[in-house]
């Protein structure tokens, strides 16, 4: 008998355990973990490339549907969407064929849904389009999916932080720190720079300079912040100040106040 690797996402403990308590009935499904947030289901779905993951949509900082939309397209699974109340969900499901279990469901529901799953993962027929459009379908009318805002990592005791994790446009972006060439602040929110684009993230400039640390990051300016490993050259500029030339060919002033956070080998 051939057995399908299965993820359990959901941020309610009581939700999890039920629908576990569930698969258990089902010998081809074996629970391979369980994720109560959005950013471990993210990073374990493109860790462990599960056949099927049940998944909750509403769930708090990252959804379901961002979820999808953020890990990698090879490793999409098989889809069980499971809800406790959402319109738009439920007519994007409607009209794209995907299958949902809505809170609180029956024995007999769950038994139809685990029929149909078995069905599709035995075709082993590719769904990626009709999924597109449903996320599509879903963060037109999802306004709170749309935010930009920081999504704070778990941190590894006894080591600094290795990335940024930005929420923006419904997707997640994992952006290592070494690819950061400086952050600048633009009213309430932060825009921070690569070499490949910018993000923007709705956090102060000073809980970013106090997340990131003075290692890399040095703060030049009331709403700057450069990474060191970026700076080419420095120069005299005006009234005390200097001009930093960075490797990308970007030049930033350095405040009077500031200069002093300059590692002495640029001052």
């Amino acid at each position: 008998m051939e057995k399908y690797s299965t993820l359990v996402i959901d941020d309610e403990q009581e939700a999890r355990d039920g629908i576990c308590r569930l698969l258990a009935g089902y010998p081809q499904l074996a629970v391979i973990s369980t994720c109560d947030n959005g950013l471990d289901a993210i990073n374990q779905i493109n860790r462990l490339q599960p056949d099927l993951i049940f998944l909750d949509i509403q769930m708090p900082q990252i959804n379901g549907f961002e979820v999808l939309n953020s890990i990698k397209p090879h490793v999409i699974p098989k889809i069980v969407f499971v809800t406790a109340h959402d319109q738009y969900a439920l007519q994007a499901f409607e009209v794209h064929a995907i299958d949902y279990l809505l809170k609180p469901f029956s024995d007999e529901r769950f038994e139809q849904t685990i029929q149909h799953v078995l069905t599709l993962l035995k075709e082993k027929k590719e769904d990626l389009a009709r999924l597109k459009n449903a996320i599509d379908t879903y963060l037109q009318h999802d306004s709170t999916g749309r935010a930009e805002e920081l999504i704070p990592d778990k941190p590894i005791e006894g080591k600094a932080p290795s990335q940024l994790i930005i929420k923006s446009g419904g997707k997640i972006h994992f952006i290592s720190l070494k690819e950061i060439v400086h952050i600048s602040a633009e009213n309430y929110y932060v825009q921070v720079h690569t070499e490949k684009g910018s993000y923007r993230a709705r956090e102060s400039l000073k809980a970013l300079a106090d997340y990131l640390g003075p290692a890399s990051f040095i703060r030049i300016h009331k709403s700057s912040l450069v990474n060191s490993h970026f700076i080419s050259e420095v120069e005299p500029y005006f009234n005390g100040e200097l001009v930093l030339k960075l490797t990308t060919g970007e030049q930033l002033k350095v405040s009077r106040h500031y200069r002093k956070n300059l590692p002495k080998t640029f001052g």
